[in-house]
């Protein structure tokens, strides 16, 4: 005799098939100032859905422990902290945006925008996934005025990236990006994203070089140069189901103001010269 029998309402809205569990590593090296800050996270995705876990973080903007919660593929991030059971509104790019915390004595000017394809090609085969590898070159000059002085700068950055096409769920794009973070000038993030941003997937690995050069005022001279790199790979990659309760704040969570309020206090600062 066949038994058969439904699952409760309250446990079928909860169990999620096909979703993907992975975890990540990311080191950032900054020749110049001596730096390398580790951090692995741990993330569950399901569509648009995304919870992206801190388990090990140099950033003190995100401890260990707390975690990125999305609904709709990112447009809307909140940074939940069990230890104090509060959370907040988060953007990926938050600690560019924390340097706004010197307001008007800041201002920085953009010029000579350009971003280019150097490379495509097949790439390795990463955790059962065909990947494309792309490389790009993106290079700027940025002159800035700070409490008066001016300091011109130039900026190139080249990011090679392992990208596997079959990859489609949109939340996955919440931290294995396509396009490096925003610079905060509108102008230069959409000419990125509108070249960068037409790759199809999501890179399971990622390698990031940017060289910094300070300039004497008439730009003829060098006058300090930086090199960092910025390293993130997919340590591991499995689709799994997952549960629903896992995209949702914990009940009693204390919704906290972020410290970018309704926007980032970069905005309005950025300008390209004429």
């Amino acid at each position: 005799m066949k038994t058969s029998f439904l699952l409760p309402a309250f446990m079928t809205s909860f169990i999620a098939v096909g979703g993907y569990h992975y975890t990540a590593e990311t080191t950032v090296n900054d020749e110049g100032r001596k730096q390398k800050n580790t951090m692995m996270v741990e993330a569950w995705i399901d569509g648009a859905k995304a919870r992206i876990l801190f388990r090990e973080n140099d950033n003190p903007t995100a401890k260990p422990g707390s975690y990125i919660l999305t609904n709709d593929g990112g447009k809307t991030l909140y940074l939940v902290n069990p230890e104090d059971q509060n959370y907040m509104e988060w953007s990926m790019d938050m600690v560019m945006s924390m340097a706004g915390a010197v307001g008007g004595m800041l201002q920085i000017q953009f010029d000579n925008l350009k971003t280019e394809k150097l490379e495509e090609s097949d790439g390795d085969r990463i955790h059962g996934f065909d990947t494309k590898r792309y490389k790009y070159k993106t290079s700027y000059d940025m002159n800035m005025k700070v409490l008066g002085m001016r300091r011109a700068h130039s900026v190139e950055t080249e990011q090679e990236s392992w990208v596997a096409g079959k990859l489609k769920d949109v939340a996955l794009g919440v931290w294995l990006r396509n396009t490096p973070p925003s610079t905060g000038d509108e102008e230069l993030d959409k000419l990125i994203e509108a070249d960068m941003g037409k790759v199809q997937g999501f890179p399971l690995r990622s390698r990031t070089k940017t060289v910094t050069k300070q300039w004497n005022k008439k730009r003829t001279k060098v006058k300090r140069e930086s090199i960092s790199y910025s390293n993130t790979e997919v340590k591991t990659f499995k689709k799994t189901s997952i549960d629903g309760a896992r995209f949702k704040i914990p009940q009693g969570y204390t919704m906290i103001d972020s410290p970018m309020g309704q926007g980032s206090p970069l905005k309005g600062l950025f300008k390209k010269q004429d």
